[in-house]
């Protein structure tokens, strides 16, 4: 009997789930252990017609068939990663994210065909969004783990920086970004980084002079990752701008060397990584930030606590509890990235389903 047939008439009787309790029986596939688990994650490989999105979780996404490219696509909410996974999906389901509440809250993957090529781009929240279900460090957390699942396989090809060409000046949130990423790829990695400005379909021929400075200049700020053989490219929001890029993408080997994944190899705790200590850095500047900003507020309540009219007071008052929220959230998330812990898979853990396969075969 063939492995994949034993596993498709295995999948209903369950016997699937207690073999591979047998052969795995403390793996930890998707947030649980052996039979359920172990069926679903059966059935998730052998699927077919798999849906061109889905919810990106870590432990149990091994939907790709062999070769895939993957593309990891990173950037600040808004610089246009929806729409670039949009033209080259064709999905209209995808959502182009805008305000205050972004379409992409969590890591999600899309696949598609390019020159006969199956690629899965893997969609990113920015950091610093500010959502009550994403924190930072769960963010650093779940990246990182993907990063050592598609390394391991040698899946990874490239790393997408999205940035808008509208955006003149470089805000705080955008260079929390930028240094993350540096931090993330390492110097090694930056041969398959492309830096992608976005936006250029919106700039007139009268700002075309003044945006061509902007690319100058953002030059500058990702000096560390072009003497590394980082790549900037432009983008036009069409779909002929997007498969070229994606093309050079692909042309790409798959990525030798990524920071972090060497990192945590070597047995580091996440917070002891440079993603992690650079991220732990960042939020106890935004604690201190927000400590500051109270403390003006107090003041000024101070001075509105004589006046007739409350509704200054009032909404004064309420901007100090909400920053006293945001400076409660940004000390647990810091917290937090101090304690978790990463480890590599064991190598037998990571072999033993390759070896299944290739017996099939």
């Amino acid at each position: 009997m063939g492995l994949r047939k034993y596993f498709d008439d295995a999948y209903t009787s369950s016997r699937v789930g207690q073999a591979l309790d047998l052969l795995i029986p403390d793996y930890d596939i998707g947030g649980g252990r052996g039979g359920g688990s172990a069926k679903r994650f059966a059935s998730d490989f052998y699927l077919p017609n798999r849906q061109k999105k889905k919810t990106f979780d870590y432990r149990c996404e091994i939907d790709e068939p062999i070769g895939a490219k993957v593309i990891f696509l990173m950037g600040m909410t808004g610089t246009g990663k929806s729409s670039f996974i949009k033209l080259l999906t064709e999905n209209r389901d995808i959502k182009i994210g805008g305000g205050i509440d972004p379409e992409t809250s969590e890591i999600q993957s899309f696949s598609f065909y390019h020159k006969h090529q199956y690629v899965v781009m893997v969609d990113t929240p920015g950091f610093d969004d500010n959502r009550p279900n994403m924190s930072d460090s769960r963010l650093l957390e779940d990246i990182t783990n993907f990063l050592i699942k598609k390394h391991k396989g040698k899946t990874l090809h490239g790393l997408i920086y999205f940035h808008r060409i509208s955006d003149v000046r470089i805000s705080g949130t955008a260079k929390r970004n930028i240094r993350m990423m540096s931090s993330l790829c390492g110097p090694s990695a930056m041969k398959n980084v492309a830096i992608v400005t976005t936006r250029w379909d919106e700039v007139h021929k009268e700002q075309l002079q003044a945006a061509e400075k902007t690319e100058t200049q953002l030059s500058g700020y990702f000096k560390d990752f072009t003497d590394n053989g980082a790549q900037l490219y432009r983008h036009y929001n069409t779909l002929e701008s997007a498969k070229k890029l994606i093309s050079s993408v692909l042309d790409f080997t798959a990525i030798d060397k990524i920071q972090i994944v060497e990192e945590i190899r070597s047995r580091k705790t996440l917070f002891q990584t440079a993603a992690g200590r650079e991220l732990a850095s960042q939020l106890a500047q935004l604690e201190a930030d927000h400590v500051q900003h109270i403390e003006g507020l107090v003041k000024q309540l101070e001075a509105a606590s004589g006046l007739e009219d409350n509704s200054y007071y009032d909404e004064l008052n309420k901007l100090r509890n909400d920053l006293r929220e945001r400076r409660g959230k940004v000390a647990k998330d810091r917290q937090k990235l101090e304690l978790t812990q990463l480890a590599p898979t064991p190598l037998w853990r990571s072999t033993w389903l390759s070896s299944l396969l290739a017996w099939d075969n």
